[in-house]
């Protein structure tokens, strides 16, 4: 189970939005660098942890702008008539940086562990590898998994606010062990769906 489940339900509960942003004549491509700008605003956070700046609050907001955000720019694109391959690269690249630019102050400066973070924010990157290498293969993209992009930046709108409500690090430690052993299960699923799609699982004469 992932959250990715609720998508089609999440985006129709934006649906009003996305009419009223292409009526306004609102780019895709317009929504997709907000959502990494959201992400860029989170950047300092992993350098103000240790002196807890009030505007550290404004993480767990930002990531659930910028989720909301990356359902809107596809959304938009599509109503729109204006989806086309540069716009499914820049969606790609968006979210690879935001992923990034919300996690990495946190491994890198922040109160996480920099080998627990690094090996986390590796082993997230080459699941979203394997997501894309099924559409380099002609096949959809693949989302599933039970700890993809929109587990990851719950969890951590969630965890960064228990770590900030209770002034405790142990949560976001506990958000990058997450994202580990969530990743590798995800990797796993996503790699024997991969064998499915280029037909390896029929064996090679199949």
């Amino acid at each position: 189970m992932s959250l990715y489940t609720l998508k089609p339900r999440f985006q129709t509960a934006l649906g009003g939005i996305e009419i009223a942003l292409v009526e306004r004549g609102v780019k895709a491509d317009w929504l997709t660098a907000s959502a990494v700008a959201a992400a860029a605003a989170a950047t300092l956070h992993g350098l103000g942890w240790n002196a807890q700046w009030p505007a550290l609050w404004l993480v767990p907001p930002l990531a659930l702008a910028r989720l909301t955000l990356n359902a809107l720019d596809g959304q938009v694109a599509r109503r729109s008539g204006t989806a086309r391959p540069w716009g499914t690269v820049l969606n790609e690249l968006g979210d690879r940086l935001g992923d990034l630019l919300f996690l990495a102050p946190l491994a890198l400066v922040g109160p996480v562990d920099a080998r627990l973070g690094l090996v986390a924010l590796c082993t997230m990157l080459l699941t979203s590898l394997v997501g894309v290498l099924a559409a380099a293969l002609g096949a959809p993209r693949l989302t599933s998994g039970v700890f993809a992009k929109a587990d990851r930046m719950v969890a951590l709108a969630v965890l960064y606010a228990l770590a900030l409500a209770l002034v405790a690090s142990w949560p976001l430690t506990l958000l990058f062990w997450l994202i580990l052993v969530g990743s590798m299960i995800t990797l796993a699923q996503r790699v024997a769906r991969l064998r499915v799609v280029t037909g390896e699982s029929q064996g090679r004469g199949g």
